[in-house]
């Protein structure tokens, strides 16, 4: 995260403190308390501005968990192409 911030000139302090509510966290950042990093996914809110890291994308893991006894089981290809599908129609930019 230090590094990504670097290039816009500023040093984050990372709080101990974890908030778990996304409309919590868009309070705070909207009263300008302060900054987070978002999932892709994310959609500006309110008193809320999203920006791309201009620098290499800062990478997650995203898992899709499927009980062994579920009936989903044997469509487990089919969820991960449409996850996968679905996360780059949203998230990816072209290009």
């Amino acid at each position: 995260m230090a590094d990504a911030c670097a290039p816009a000139g500023f040093a984050p302090r990372v709080s101990p403190h974890r908030i778990g509510d996304l409309s919590v966290l868009c309070d705070l950042i909207a009263q300008g308390v302060g900054v987070s990093l978002a999932q892709g996914a994310a959609r500006a809110r309110e008193g809320v501005v999203m920006r791309r890291c201009t620098v290499d994308p800062l990478l997650g893991r995203h898992l899709l968990a499927v009980h062994r006894d579920s009936p989903l089981v044997g469509a487990r290809p089919l969820l991960l192409e449409l996850v996968r599908a679905a996360f780059e129609a949203r998230c990816v930019t072209p290009g």
